[in-house]
């Protein structure tokens, strides 16, 4: 049994019975609501782990229910369900606060199985943020009355945090790199050619390193992504473009609220780190120095290695037609002095790409 409780609101009785068997079966318990306000009232009774809400009910729809336990239980994963074709409907829910959706009818349980455990798997890393901050107020609550002693404690304990979120960022760009098929060690060479650029382009030391911590979350939105369109190996359509396209959003929402400088530097490359020079880009269109040095920086240093390593969809290219196609995007995609700089040395570049593997 895996004691997770998992609410279904959905208006079709039949349906709701079939999916509390699979769900049951896979070692779930369930609990089950005929529409939006009684799914919302069963919510605040029984504060369920997860919660599947279909789109399209009659009354309060899953969009509004995403709405409400996006405002009222963040860290609770909503999965939403919605019929086959209607992709829109889906990236509207994303963009309100859903963690992922399912497509009507449910016929690949493997899928539903992996789904579930992604949600519940992101849910949990939220979780340990959280409990890492309640822990620091703890400590600096316990330690008032000495300043000597709050003072040693919040050394060690911001220490002990900055670490753990450290090991936190890669591994979560392992697992987006693990689920994306990406080449091994992409979040480790992005993370590097970032802090050689940063270096070069003048950034104080701290930055340069805080920048080199930050980059391997670019991506970490891709965990909300389905794995149908993420590892796609033929041409995506346009609404699955669109899906994809929400990964830089989806992973500024997750690292947003931190107040910490890693995190606020992670949130800041996670949103930035496809937008254009020439403003072209995506999610926000911004252009020229109206994007953060950050995502300009990791925007160069995530396509020269993708270039250079294989994808799911295409061969890895040599480094003279990398170095030609970012030189060609000078001015378009890329910020035209970083790529001089980048490629000032371009002997430097390659031995760097080599001692990553």
């Amino acid at each position: 049994m895996t004691n997770k409780t998992i609410l279904i609101i959905d208006d079709e009785p039949k349906f709701r019975a079939n999916l509390a068997d699979w769900l049951e079966d896979m070692g779930y318990e369930t609990l089950q609501a005929e529409g939006g306000e009684a799914g919302l009232e069963l919510f605040r009774q029984k504060q369920p782990d997860m919660v599947l809400a279909d789109l399209n009910m009659p009354g309060l729809d899953g969009f509004g229910v995403v709405e409400e336990l996006t405002r009222t239980s963040p860290e609770t994963p909503i999965l939403v369900i919605s019929g086959v074709g209607v992709l829109e409907e889906a990236i509207r829910a994303i963009r309100l606060g859903a963690w992922d959706f399912l497509t009507k009818p449910l016929k690949d349980l493997e899928l539903l199985e992996h789904t579930l455990g992604r949600a519940f798997e992101r849910s949990m890393l939220l979780g340990i943020d959280r409990l890492y901050r309640e822990h620091l107020e703890e400590e600096v609550a316990k330690r008032t009355d000495k300043l000597r002693q709050l003072n040693d404690a919040l050394h060690a304990l911001n220490t002990e945090i900055s670490d753990t979120q450290r090991e936190l960022l890669y591994t979560l760009g392992d697992v987006v790199e693990t689920r994306s098929h990406e080449t091994a060690n992409h979040v480790r060479r992005v993370a590097k050619l970032s802090h050689f650029l940063a270096e070069r382009v003048g950034l104080e030391p701290e930055e340069a390193k805080l920048l080199q911590l930050a980059s391997p979350m670019h991506d970490v939105g891709k965990i909300g992504i389905p794995d149908s369109i993420l590892n796609k190996p033929s041409t995506l359509t346009p609404e699955e473009c669109e899906i994809i396209k929400s990964h830089t959003v989806i992973g500024h929402e997750i690292l947003k609220h931190s107040e910490r400088p890693l995190m606020k530097t992670a949130a800041i490359v996670a949103r930035q780190h496809h937008e254009f020079w020439n403003g072209a880009g995506y999610p926000d269109g911004l252009s020229h120095g109206d994007i953060h040095i950050y995502g300009r920086i990791t925007s160069v240093a995530d396509v020269f290695d993708a270039l250079t390593h294989p994808r799911v969809y295409r061969k890895a290219w040599g480094h003279e037609r990398a170095v030609e196609y970012l030189q060609n995007q000078a001015g378009k995609m890329f910020d035209p002095e970083l790529i001089r700089i980048f490629f000032a040395d371009l002997r430097q570049v390659e031995a760097l790409m080599a001692s990553l593997g």
